[in-house]
């Protein structure tokens, strides 16, 4: 919950950078959370482990590094929209992520969804038909940013490794890119890739904040069944959407408001149901000790 909380309160931090270059910002992200993963198998001695467990499951390296570009895509696309006063129609392409994720669980990975799972999908797919029908502009980012976000979570659930080599197999397989659009700007006679019109603090900030909130999004995901991921998902663009209309002024129709209640009504439905099953769960284990 708190890594899309971090994500869904990004809007309030970019806001901060409005003249920001997307492209730079995401390639300065990639090359310091390098730089930061590296050291840390170098600092705690993995580095070596780490290509060890590359030779021995050479799939879960794939499906790490397979995830890393359709991150940075995602991460592209919702910045973009961040930053040109978008954020309600990035809200809606990220309400999809959530119903591919489920069905991705549902058809490849075999999990079951239970009444109340099934009524709160409901519930969210008449929410998000009501909120497409004053956005039609934004199906093509929507769809762009709910399937990347989608199959980036369910390739690192596939991958079943640590966090800290699939962070870092992850930002590797995307460093080259960075790193040659950096060379490029050098090339073009441009600065670099920090803006000398935002803050340099807040430019080098943005990358270990997205690094903190990956690295809780790919630990939790190895600890809860890809469904739940699912369902999770509506959380960061429900704080989006909150965020467009009461801090950026968006306009939000009537529909769209009841759309927007039934998808959290839905999710709000779906994690009390966990919480008392958890609750139930560790009541038992502690009468039987």
């Amino acid at each position: 919950m708190i890594a899309f909380s971090i994500f869904g309160m990004l809007p309030l931090y970019l806001n901060l950078m409005p003249d920001a270059q997307v492209t730079h910002l995401v390639a300065l992200r990639i090359i310091l959370a390098s730089a930061v993963l590296v050291s840390l198998l170098l600092i705690r001695g993995r580095w070596r482990p780490m290509l060890h467990q590359v030779k021995r499951d050479p799939k879960a390296a794939l499906c790490c590094m397979a995830a890393a570009p359709l991150a940075m895509a995602a991460g592209l696309l919702s910045i973009w929209a961040y930053l040109n006063q978008q954020i309600l129609a990035a809200s809606l392409g990220q309400y999809l992520s959530p119903f591919v994720s489920v069905l991705l669980a549902v058809v490849l990975l075999r999990e079951q969804l239970s009444r109340l799972q099934k009524l709160a999908l409901i519930a969210a797919a008449v929410g998000l038909m009501l909120q497409f029908g004053n956005h039609s502009f934004s199906v093509l980012l929507a769809l762009g940013i709910g399937a990347l976000f989608a199959l980036y979570g369910f390739l690192k659930k596939c991958a079943q490794t640590d966090t800290l080599t699939s962070l870092t197999l992850e930002h590797l397989a995307v460093l080259p890119i960075a790193l040659g659009y950096w060379g490029y700007l050098y090339w073009q006679g441009e600065p670099g890739l920090v803006s000398p019109e935002c803050s340099l603090w807040l430019q080098l900030g943005f990358a270990p904040l997205i690094l903190f909130a990956l690295t809780l999004l790919n630990h939790g995901i190895q600890k809860v069944n890809f469904t739940t991921y699912g369902l999770m998902q509506f959380i960061d663009p429900s704080l989006q959407f909150l965020l467009g209309i009461w801090v950026f002024n968006e306009l939000c129709p009537p529909e769209q408001l009841l759309g927007f209640m039934l998808i959290w009504g839905g999710l709000v439905a779906v994690i009390g149901s966990g919480l008392r099953r958890s609750n139930a769960s560790t009541s038992k284990l502690a009468q039987l000790s």
